[in-house]
């Protein structure tokens, strides 16, 4: 995905890059078919082989153009199974050409899922940038801090679900939600960094959390915003989110039509609450470096005697 952040489209990509990853069989992006093709041959527009599949099988409200097409028979040929390139489409990280959104510029700074929820909380406006910081270490927390509750409770797991639209993507996505996802540990993290309490006392509260774990919980939650803090700034780019299978307006996950006002006000909205979180990350790192230590236990009477390192020549009558 960072391959993308220049502007290239994902199909240029699908051309080379599906022969470099070791594996014993070609990993399949899923546009092959339609990379060997101009663009100007497919009426559709689908950029995808995914699309086109499931766009000329598709039962309810069909495509007019698919029944005259000269193309009819290879598109029921293509595997309607999907794939990388689709799945990024559906999830809004590319537009209908294949090129990055907003979104997914945001997503290409993290290696893992936590990048969808993050761009998916910057896009609602209502979401407090202040909460999502401490929001964001239930991303690690799995079933350890959640207790009785349920684990995906939050307001990070009700934006995702509704902007991913509750879909799954093993390894990524559960329902909408990314998968480590578990709720109190940004409970537990506000607890130590703000009311100063010790890991211990956090720990006990928690009946499966350990200190380990919880000093797992900080590392990571630490890293994800040192990821953010240096990551670089959005540019101002008019991209809409759009779904890869649907035509018109209402097929856009954003809800705005690219080349619009509303399309170039979503994008510097975005921009500035992207800015804004990531000040606020750097905020915190640099108010945690004094105590990022954790609280180490006494030393033991036999750590606190003297040692002495110096060396004695032994006497001649010790020597034998």
């Amino acid at each position: 995905m960072r391959q993308l952040r220049d502007g290239h489209s994902a199909l240029e990509v699908a051309r080379t890059a599906a022969g470099r990853f070791f594996a014993d069989q070609p990993i399949l992006l899923g546009a092959e078919a339609t990379a060997r093709r101009e663009l100007e041959e497919l009426p559709c527009g689908q950029r995808t082989d995914t699309g086109r599949a499931r766009l000329v099988r598709r039962q309810k409200n069909p495509s007019p153009l698919c029944p005259d097409c000269s193309l009819r028979e290879e598109c029921f040929q293509l595997s309607p199974q999907p794939a990388l390139l689709w799945q990024w489409q559906k999830l809004g990280l590319l537009d209908r050409e294949l090129r990055l959104t907003l979104r997914g510029k945001i997503v290409s700074f993290f290696l893992g899922p936590e990048g969808l929820a993050l761009a998916a909380a910057l896009e609602d406006g209502r979401y407090p940038l202040e909460d999502l910081v401490f929001d964001t270490a239930n991303l690690f927390a799995g079933d350890r801090f959640a207790g009785t509750n349920p684990r995906r409770l939050g307001r990070l797991v009700r934006v995702c679900e509704h902007t991913y639209r509750r879909i799954t993507i093993e390894g990524w996505l559960e329902h909408g939600v990314p998968t480590q996802y578990g709720s109190g540990a940004a409970e537990a993290v506000r607890a130590l960094v703000e009311q100063k309490a010790r890991r211990g006392e956090v720990a006990a509260a928690h009946e499966y959390a350990g200190r380990g774990d919880i000093d797992r919980l900080l590392t990571e939650w630490r890293s994800l915003l040192r990821q953010v803090a240096g990551a670089p700034a959005l540019k101002m780019v008019d991209c809409g989110m759009r779904n890869a299978e649907s035509e018109g307006p209402e097929s856009e996950a954003a809800g705005f039509k690219p080349g619009t006002r509303n399309a170039t006000t979503l994008s510097a909205v975005l921009a500035r609450r992207w800015d804004e979180f990531r000040g606020l990350c750097r905020a915190q790192l640099g108010a945690a470096k004094a105590d990022a230590l954790p609280n180490l236990p006494p030393l033991t009477a036999e750590q606190r005697r003297p040692v002495n390192h110096r060396f004695f020549r032994a006497t001649a009558a010790k020597r034998w």
